[in-house]
């Protein structure tokens, strides 16, 4: 089977991503941990900028501030 990628309107995908964030905060890390560990092979596939240092850790992120990973550009490309 071959890859494929399948592309979603920004603005819904980001918007559902906050409601996720909102109301299943565990959800949220595992799709945010998923992100970060396939991160590398992604970026190979698709162009993005995100400086993966400069992301807040989820430890250190208590779940009500988990939505504010939208507001912050490097967070919100991963």
């Amino acid at each position: 089977m071959g890859r494929f990628h399948v592309k979603t309107a920004d603005t819904n995908w980001l918007e559902a991503v906050f409601v996720v964030a909102k109301a299943a905060p565990s959800l949220f890390r595992r799709m945010h941990q998923c992100a970060l560990d396939l991160f590398a092979e992604a970026a190979v596939y698709y162009h993005v900028t995100a400086d993966i240092g400069a992301i807040r850790p989820q430890a250190e992120t208590g779940d009500g501030e988990l939505p504010a990973y939208m507001d912050d550009n490097d967070a919100r490309q991963l």
